[in-house]
């Protein structure tokens, strides 16, 4: 981690402590107008703002509770467990502010106001929490605050959603920009490679490499177009791939590779998202060095996780070798990685003095 990236990261955490700091003291002091009236408080009888204070802490408690807890059930729809957790949250509040309550018409027992409120809110048992008054106390005070919390968060939320979105297409649009840059008329290219096929028809080795590399471009130029694709198909491209690179090789290369879907075939990814990792094995693995080299690669599905892991041999010597990890390829899948799955993936690249290890793990639902 750089010195301005940790610069920033202070820099955001402290500014997000005093924004809130900010925000609470102005909610005390709004709570202490909103409340002077109905209670006729004194702002100048510590009582009074010391039950602000109190009832303040419970509101701030439910704000970050809702805030970073129970919004995550909301996305992936499990009601059962957010409406359990509100009820929870419930019982807090009207537990916390009997008890805020009670406590305070103990400390000041000259105060008629607090005396009124504490025989008025008595928790005896149980069902004292859900009587009309503590309900209403409740639902009055408390949770109206934690539905602005959620207004808020939904809104941020949205908004992060759209700028990602935007970044996203930015992406794609830069990408597919570079690429039609390059690109040769594709009628042409497969029509080269039809002539090609004709030619070497009698070669078997050489037809393979023809229609494997055909099938290779068509993918790239036409299917990968989307954003989701059949995991199958997927494979399909990375099977072709990974043949490619083997008849290149001699003997001298071992290459072992498996994939498993495990009855998952309906699932989508983007595509070419994985590719990347397997050309760095052959690029920095294979094409280095002249030794004995190897590549091993997997990828298995599992209750609706992808595992993927590619391996492959360093050379020991020789021309210097390159950092795995440094290629724009592989900064780009990261990027890549980090905007479609959010919290959803773990990506762990090891290097080693003679290995070179990634495993990635994607929680497709």
């Amino acid at each position: 981690m750089t010195l301005e990236v940790l610069h920033y990261q202070t820099y955001n955490s402290f500014t997000r402590v005093f924004v809130h700091s900010l925000l609470w003291l102005g909610m005390f002091c709004f709570l202490l107008l909103l409340l002077k009236l109905p209670l006729q408080g004194n702002l100048l009888d510590p009582a009074f703002p010391l039950f602000v204070l109190a009832m303040l802490t419970i509101v701030a408690t439910n704000h970050y509770v809702i805030a970073y807890g129970l919004v995550r059930f909301v996305q992936p729809r499990n009601w059962g467990i957010l409406v359990g957790l509100l009820l929870v949250l419930y019982t807090f509040s009207a537990i916390s502010s009997i008890l805020s309550i009670a406590l305070l018409a103990g400390l000041f027992p000259e105060n008629a106001v607090f005396q009124a409120l504490s025989s008025r809110y008595e928790l005896r048992g149980i069902a004292d929490l859900f009587t009309l008054s503590t309900f209403t106390w409740v639902m009055s005070f408390v949770f109206p605050f934690c539905m602005f919390t959620l207004f808020i968060k939904f809104y941020k939320s949205n908004q992060d959603a759209a700028r990602k979105n935007l970044y996203l297409q930015k992406v794609n649009s830069e990408l597919e920009l570079n690429f039609l840059r390059s690109q040769i008329n594709p009628h042409f290219f497969f029509n080269t490679l039809n002539s090609l096929y004709s030619l070497v028809f009698d070669n078997e080795r050489a037809a393979k490499i023809v229609l494997d590399l055909s099938d290779i471009m068509r993918f790239s130029l036409y299917e990968a177009k989307g954003e989701r694709i059949p995991i199958e198909r997927e494979i399909k491209f990375l099977s072709d791939y990974i043949g490619l690179e083997a008849m290149r090789h001699d003997s001298r290369v071992l290459i072992e590779y498996d994939f498993d879907l495990n009855g998952h075939e309906r699932l989508e990814l983007p595509p070419l998202l994985l590719v990347n990792f397997i050309e760095n094995a052959f690029k920095h693995g294979i094409h280095n060095t002249i030794e004995k080299a190897w590549v091993e690669i997997s990828l298995q599905c599992q209750d609706g996780v992808l595992f993927f892991k590619v391996s492959n041999s360093r050379p020991t010597h020789g021309r210097a070798r390159e950092k795995g990890d440094s290629g724009i390829g592989l900064q780009n899948v990261k990027r890549r990685l980090n905007i479609l799955y959010p919290e959803r993936h773990e990506l762990m690249i090891r290097e080693e003095v003679s290995t070179f290890h990634v495993v990635l793990q994607i929680q497709m639902k």
